[in-house]
């Protein structure tokens, strides 16, 4: 397994990783995810930024440190193909809701990397983007822009909530409905995976600014 250094502790021992995420994102979402097993340490491969992984057979992955949504957080791009794997560097999508929304959780969220990480990725030859959340996505065309227009978006409206007072369930309400006006669908159709998943990100955006505030 490939991982930033910074990662390379939660797979020998996920404890901490499944014990955080589980506080976040509740227990029944956690076991529809499916929890972690620990990896050997012998199948672990700590990668820095912009190094290649022979793959075989004339195939090599190159890593690509993209901060932003964590600290530790990668991509890679298969090259000679154009196959970029975004990882959460982009926005989440769910098949039976057609919008793109950032993700931008808890605890090290950081605004200006991510951005800075998108505008990185935007500069690559991309043919198609393999992502986590979800599916794959043939050209990246304007994405990349959108996502960083999203994550601008998002910061506007989280500081006009906090100057409101509005509490984290209040915001991430106010910001699913504003995602169904949108993309004109009823705030009833959302999903609950998306539901937890923007009250998550509003946690990470609010700390962030907290954080940019002090």
């Amino acid at each position: 397994m490939l991982v930033h250094p910074r990662g390379e502790p939660h797979l020998s021992d996920p404890t901490r990783l499944v014990k955080g995420a589980g506080e976040l994102f509740g227990e029944q979402l956690m076991q529809r995810y499916g929890l972690p097993d620990p990896v050997e340490n012998s199948r672990v491969r700590s990668v820095a930024d912009d190094e290649a992984i022979d793959l075989g057979n004339g195939m090599t992955l190159r890593s690509i440190w993209t901060p932003g949504h964590a600290s530790h957080h990668l991509s890679y791009i298969l090259e000679g193909t154009g196959v970029l794997f975004t990882g959460d560097a982009v926005g989440l999508r769910h098949p039976t809701f057609p919008a793109s929304m950032p993700t931008t959780p808890p605890p090290s969220f950081n605004l200006d990397k991510a951005v800075e990480s998108l505008r990185r990725l935007s500069e690559l030859t991309i043919k198609r983007l393999c992502t986590p959340h979800f599916g794959t996505l043939d050209g990246a065309g304007e994405l990349f822009q959108r996502n960083i227009s999203a994550l601008i978006d998002w910061r506007s409206k989280l500081d006009s909530f906090i100057s409101r007072g509005l509490s984290v369930d209040q915001m991430a309400s106010e910001l699913i409905e504003k995602v169904c006006e949108g993309i004109g669908r009823s705030v009833a159709d959302v999903p609950q995976y998306v539901r937890v998943s923007i009250r998550v990100s509003v946690l990470g955006f609010v700390g962030y600014l907290k954080w940019k505030s002090e």
